[in-house]
């Protein structure tokens, strides 16, 4: 008589091991990469939010700024973002072309990031 074997052998379970071990790695990968995008879309939307506000701030005064160069720097969603705004002047004496660049501070960071940029035209009453 035979015996009969019930279960895996080794070579099974180690094939499943295996298996089972490139899964997870795939499906690590792919959730680390959503997360590190995810933080980096809420940078850049946050960022464009700053350059939008500052210019709204520039439509609100209501004047044409100087030609030149000038930063400030803001506070938002606890962060510290500075922006620098580049003011040239145009074929049209009454026309300011405006570029803003929104450039995080991060902690511990030696430099700072850009993180959005905003070019536009403002132009006097």
């Amino acid at each position: 008589m035979t015996k009969r074997q019930d279960g895996f052998t080794l070579l099974e379970v180690m094939v499943a091991f295996i298996i089972f071990a490139v899964a997870s790695v795939s499906l690590m990968r792919s959730v680390t990469y959503n997360v590190n995008n995810q933080a980096r879309l809420e940078q850049i939307t946050l960022g464009q939010w700053v350059a939008e506000n500052h210019y709204n701030e520039l439509l609100i005064e209501g004047k044409l700024p100087g030609v030149g160069e000038s930063k400030k720097r803001v506070t938002l969603a606890e962060r510290n973002w500075e922006v620098v705004q580049v003011v040239k002047e145009t074929a049209d004496p009454e026309m300011r072309r405006i570029e803003l660049s929104v450039l995080l501070e991060e902690e511990g960071a030696v430099r700072k990031r850009q993180i959005a940029s905003l070019i536009t035209f403002l132009g006097g009453e």
